[in-house]
């Protein structure tokens, strides 16, 4: 299955409006991160901003406002224990995503750490 579609369904699953602003600076930088798990957040940020024909700046503060938007949800559920940095926002939903435990987060069955 391709990984765009895949980040997809897990942030609807999760329960991550698409109507927000970021989600789609998000999305993609969720996939990035899966798709090269050792580059920086400052490359992964510069590449969805390249994507999108828009700067790093706007990319990360769509993404700020969106994580602002949503992350008492994830911590309802055990994503997280409290409001995340970006960084740490994209690669746990990268490292959730790729290690398929959006059903048992989802189903407060597992809490990540």
């Amino acid at each position: 299955m391709c990984i765009q579609k895949n980040v997809g369904r897990a942030f609807i699953s999760l329960g991550l409006p698409v109507s927000l602003s970021g989600y789609y600076y998000a999305k993609e930088s969720v996939v990035c991160a899966i798709e090269n798990p050792s580059v920086s957040n400052k490359v992964i940020l510069a590449s969805v901003a390249k994507k999108f024909n828009t700067d790093v700046q706007n990319v990360e503060r769509c993404i700020r406002t969106f994580i602002d938007r949503v992350w008492r949800g994830l911590v309802a559920i055990g994503l997280f224990v409290a409001r995340p940095s970006c960084r740490e926002f994209i690669f746990k939903c990268a490292e959730v995503i790729t290690l398929g435990l959006v059903d048992e987060v989802k189903s407060r069955k597992f809490v990540i750490s």
